[in-house]
């Protein structure tokens, strides 16, 4: 793998981190993240391959405890019925 697609993965995998905690309140549901555009944003940039590595990494990382998904991280929180969409399912 060549240097400079390792950089871009990585630039594109601190992004996906970061823009899984930057939501947007909506008055129907809870929010929305920010994470979708980023999503978006990796096939035309990183290319089949190296997009789905980047996101296969992102997810390992959650699965590990890490908390880079929007509520968390873990395997407990994989686990969950609604999986990321805890605060659609809140009781209030």
């Amino acid at each position: 793998m060549k240097t400079k697609k390792v950089v871009l993965m990585s630039i594109m995998l601190a992004l996906l981190i970061i823009s899984s905690k930057l939501i947007i309140p909506l008055p129907l549901l809870d929010f929305i993240s920010i994470q979708i555009i980023i999503v978006y944003m990796l096939y035309p940039i990183l290319g089949k391959y190296h997009s789905f590595l980047t996101l296969f990494i992102y997810l390992l990382l959650g699965i590990f405890g890490l908390p880079v998904f929007a509520s968390g991280g873990g395997i407990l929180y994989i686990l969950r019925l609604s999986f990321g969409n805890y605060h659609l399912f809140k009781l209030k």
